[in-house]
């Protein structure tokens, strides 16, 4: 999950996040992705009274369930993509649905979450991720590393072991940056199945 806003608002935003997550997934016990999302909207917009004020606070977020015993894949997207690099290094992307989490939706229509299935494949591997690496400043001209770099660079990473992706995705970021600040947060997370 990627949070609207930076330092207090942005912490604030994560506590309430997490708070709906744990009722969700942990008591609630839901377990496909955009009936999380879904539920996560309404407790947002619920916890910050979306429908009464102006508030437009929220996040944008990627959601996988793994089934190992069906050998399935589910995934649901706030805005953000999954993924998926087969061992020919060929992308598919899942896209997400384009709507936040909290916030006012442009239509009335009562838009809701889908959920992907996607094939439990060993030879792939799964990429989800917040848009911090690909919005970081830097490089010779002080531009944004951009989306069509970093799904690149996940091809050209993908055929590695995952502590080796670790290393040339950090090191790949720190060299991009060169002595710029850190744009945003950035959160990747990576998988193989077996």
């Amino acid at each position: 999950m990627d949070c609207t806003g930076h330092g207090v608002p942005g912490a604030f935003m994560s506590l309430v996040g997490d708070t709906n997550m744990n009722q969700i997934v942990l008591q609630e016990e839901v377990t496909d992705p955009a009936e999380i999302l879904n539920k996560l909207h309404e407790g947002v917009c619920g916890y910050l009274k979306q429908s009464e004020t102006e508030n437009q606070d929220g996040m944008d977020a990627a959601i996988v369930v793994i089934d190992e015993q069906k050998k399935s894949i589910q995934f649901a997207g706030a805005k953000n993509p999954l993924v998926i690099i087969n061992d020919k290094q060929e992308i598919e992307i899942i896209k997400g649905d384009k709507m936040s989490i909290g916030g006012k939706r442009k239509s009335n229509i009562d838009e809701r979450f889908k959920t992907h299935k996607i094939e439990y494949n060993s030879q792939n591997t799964f990429y989800i991720f917040s848009d911090g690496y690909q919005d970081q400043f830097g490089g010779p001209n002080d531009k944004k590393f951009m989306v069509r770099s970093f799904r690149k660079l996940l091809q050209e990473v993908s055929g590695k072991a995952m502590n080796d992706q670790y290393h040339v995705l950090n090191k790949r970021f720190d060299d991009w940056k060169h002595g710029y600040s850190q744009t945003d947060d950035v959160l990747l997370i990576g998988f193989k199945l077996e």
